[in-house]
């Protein structure tokens, strides 16, 4: 495809998660609009992304690289080729959750990817075949000195936002089909209506199947690809102080 929205790349046979697909794999399209969309949180400095692509690779595209031109095409290939391994890795695990808008086919579904880098990558698609939407850190991740806990930052954010509290004693538990999802924003604005929430392998999310309910304890299992830097530069340990976010930039992965 040519022009503004021209694919940039195709990730092929990656690993499907969901049970009772067989040997079937995924496709992930990721579209030059969507990288032009991904440079805010590239380039923001509030988020760590220098310590996944390298100084150099953000120095570059702060500087608003054309990734039509051979120097482009280089950055544009050490992003994506970050981006595919840990894709893979979030695939492989798995540490994924699929969910449906309430308004939208029940074909068209979400996937909401945790990466090992702790960040939050968002796909949505048919079937097989997905394409990128965005990805970012959460404030929870961000500010998160460690690399190898910004993923347990996230997945634990995660579940307070999408995991219902019931019972009693009230605790999380594991959404069912038939569960309806509002989420909002600090304001109290609706950031989406999800239904069908599907956490592929629960243990990896810290659910305890094994208890009545499948009750949320956040005893989160071992994850190499996360837990293990590795060594590229060394971890950046600046804290970093974030002005106050507007609510819908946590969310918006949910339009």
């Amino acid at each position: 495809m040519n022009g503004p929205n021209r694919l940039l790349r195709q990730w092929s046979n990656l690993p499907d998660p969901r049970q009772g697909i067989g040997s079937q794999t995924l496709s992930v399209l990721f579209f030059e609009q969507i990288w032009h969309h991904c440079l805010k949180h590239w380039t923001s400095r509030h988020e760590p992304w220098d310590e996944e692509f390298g100084k150099d690779v953000i120095a570059r595209l702060r500087n608003l690289v054309d990734v039509c031109s051979p120097e482009g095409q280089d950055v544009v290939n050490r992003v994506l080729e970050v981006l595919e391994k840990q894709t893979q890795a979030s695939l492989v695990r798995p540490q994924v959750l699929i969910l449906t808008l309430a308004t939208s086919t029940a074909r068209d579904t979400k996937w909401l990817l945790v990466l090992p880098s702790g960040a939050i990558a968002i796909l949505r698609g048919t079937e097989c075949v997905l394409r990128w939407v965005t990805c970012y850190y959460l404030c929870v991740a961000a500010v998160e000195r460690k690399r190898r806990e910004r993923w347990k930052a996230t997945v634990r954010e995660v579940i307070r936002r999408y995991v219902p509290v019931r019972g009693d004693p009230p605790q999380w538990l594991m959404p069912t089909p038939q569960d309806a999802l509002v989420l909002r924003g600090s304001e109290g604005k609706v950031g989406g209506c999800f239904q069908n929430l599907q956490f592929i392998t629960p243990e990896n999310w810290g659910f305890e199947p094994e208890l009545t309910g499948c009750p949320w304890r956040g005893r989160l299992p071992s994850w190499p690809e996360a837990e293990q830097y590795d060594g590229r530069e060394q971890p950046n340990t600046r804290r970093r102080w974030f002005k106050p976010r507007r609510w819908w930039e946590d969310y918006e992965d949910y339009q």
